[in-house]
Formats: C-alpha cells, sequence, structure tokens
C-alpha cells in the first residue's frame, strides 16, 4: 500500500511538472527566434572567412584556430535546438497519452506498444535532465535566459 501512494504521489509530481512544460517551450523557442537572425550571421561569416582561409596554409591556421569559438557556438545552438525538438515531442506523446478514453479502447498489444513508448518517453527525459544538469557539454547561458527558463521544469538528480 506505501509503495503504491509514493508512486501515485511521484505520478502527481510528475505532471504537475509536465503542467508548466508548453509555457517553458514557448518562451524557450522565443529566446531562439530573437538570436535566429545573429545565429544566421554568425554561420555566414564562418562560411566566408572558412573558404577565403583555404587561400593560404597559414591563414588556414589561423582561422582554424580562430574559428573554434563561433563554431562551439553554432555546434551548441543546433544540439539546443534539437533537445528542444525532443522536449516537444515529450510533451505530445503525453498529450496522446492524455486523450480522454483512449486508454480503454485500447486493445492488449497496443497497451505494450503505450508501454514502450512511455518507457521511451522517461529515457529522453533523463537524457534531457543530465544533458541540462551536465555543464561539460554546454556553453554557460545564465545570461541567455535558457537555463533559468527550464530551471523549474529539469532539476539535476
Amino acid at each position: 500500500m506505501g509503495q503504491m501512494t509514493h508512486a501515485s504521489e511521484s505520478h502527481t509530481a510528475a505532471l504537475e511538472q509536465a503542467d508548466g512544460l508548453p509555457d517553458k517551450l514557448s518562451q524557450l523557442g522565443n529566446l531562439y527566434d530573437t538570436w535566429e537572425s545573429v545565429i544566421g550571421k554568425i554561420q555566414w561569416i564562418v562560411d566566408i572567412t572558412d573558404k577565403i582561409a583555404e587561400v593560404h596554409p597559414y591563414a588556414k591556421m589561423a582561422w582554424s584556430i580562430l574559428s573554434f569559438i563561433p563554431k562551439a557556438f553554432l555546434a551548441q545552438v543546433e544540439r539546443d535546438r534539437h533537445v528542444q525538438a525532443l522536449l516537444q515531442v515529450i510533451h505530445d506523446a503525453f498529450d496522446l497519452l492524455a486523450t480522454e478514453g483512449l486508454a480503454l479502447s485500447m486493445n492488449s498489444k497496443q497497451k505494450e506498444i503505450m508501454l514502450a513508448m512511455l518507457r521511451h518517453v522517461c529515457d529522453c527525459g533523463d537524457f534531457i535532465q543530465t544533458y541540462a544538469a551536465d555543464t561539460a557539454f554546454r556553453l554557460d547561458r545564465q545570461g541567455s535566459g535558457s537555463s533559468q527558463i527550464l530551471g523549474g521544469v529539469l532539476k539535476s538528480k
């Protein structure tokens, strides 16, 4: 009985945290929309300079060193976009599960598929939580607000 109560409390806590997820995703999406033109210009500069640096081996070597920071920034932006898309997919999966009467109309094979999907969603959630907490694999974005936006939803273990 105690385990059932604990599971119910965990389930309720997870649903409460997931409740604010669409607003958090919207805020994060707006943040990326704001920076989209700047990111595009940085990408353009990097692409042009990559081509110019091919003129001379010393220029190429110097650019490979100087371009590390903008290329790392652009790679991080792309990873963040993928994580944001994954969060949206998780939200959509929970929307599907919340469809009224869906669970009652499923046969046993469909329920097995749904349970496998839920396990996968939980694995994705664990990945995102680890990704958000691991500072070795992300830039310090305290000033950008994305860490603060997700702070209420993604908490470190």
